[in-house]
């Protein structure tokens, strides 16, 4: 179960800027649902479309370090 939970917790501290990016995608989601009040067609592009970026970012970044 420690093993399980390091490697759980391993995930998203491992790559700070994949983890602060997407809290600020959720964020940003979040902030147009509810400060906004957009249609929840516009908050779900949102939240694909800056998921698959930050992922692409992510995966270019990681690319060039190894």
């Amino acid at each position: 179960m420690r093993s399980f939970f390091a490697e759980f917790v391993g995930m998203f501290i491992d790559d700070e800027f994949l983890a602060v990016a997407l809290l600020a995608v959720v964020g940003f989601a979040a902030a147009l649902a509810f400060v906004v009040r957009a249609p929840a067609f516009l908050v779900g592009v949102a939240l694909l479309a800056g998921c698959v970026t930050v992922l692409v970012v992510s995966a270019v970044k990681g690319i060039r370090r190894g």
